[in-house]
């Protein structure tokens, strides 16, 4: 139970769980300037400006440097842990999400979305899922970064660091 307490009043997990909040609701107030009918499933949406997946990470990576020193072993594996998701935020996602966007486009235009769909079909099943006609759906766009999302998310990550240091 101690555990579990210790957990809650980390510094580490509360810059985080602060930085996640700041950049998804930032996402949300700059995406409802353009868009009225935001869902509470937008606001968890990935992709936009900033990152949370660069701030999230870049926060507690910085804390880690403040607090336990920049040239300590720790941080040395916290900042490869961050470069790798932020390198992956804003070019392997990113690149995923655009094919995934003109994927999407051109089975809407060929309309036969079962036959297009067929080779995925196939593939869950040999995984052994089961998958009825008629029940697979189009595959789920998801956005990566821009490298100035990433950025921005990293910068809004550091910031949230130094706050939580000082205050924690």
């Amino acid at each position: 139970m101690e555990a579990l307490a210790d957990l809650f009043t980390s510094p580490y997990i509360w810059s985080i769980i602060i930085a996640y909040l700041s950049a998804q609701t930032t996402k949300f107030v700059l995406d409802r300037k353009n868009n009225k009918n935001l869902t509470w499933r937008d606001y968890f949406a990935s992709g936009g400006m900033p990152s949370s997946h660069s701030a999230s990470i870049v926060a507690p990576c910085v804390l880690i440097g403040l607090r336990v020193g920049f040239n300590s072993p720790l941080f040395a594996f916290a900042l490869v842990v961050t470069a790798i998701i932020c390198y992956d935020a804003c070019s392997v996602r990113r690149s995923v999400g655009e094919y995934g966007l003109v994927i999407n486009e051109i089975i809407k235009k060929c309309g036969d979305k079962e036959e297009l769909l067929k080779p995925l079909s196939n593939d869950l099943r040999s995984r052994g899922v089961k998958v009825k006609k008629g029940e697979l759906r189009m595959p789920i766009y998801k956005r990566g970064h821009l490298p100035s999302e990433v950025a921005a998310g990293a910068a809004l990550g550091a910031a949230i660091a130094l706050l939580v240091n000082m205050l924690f």
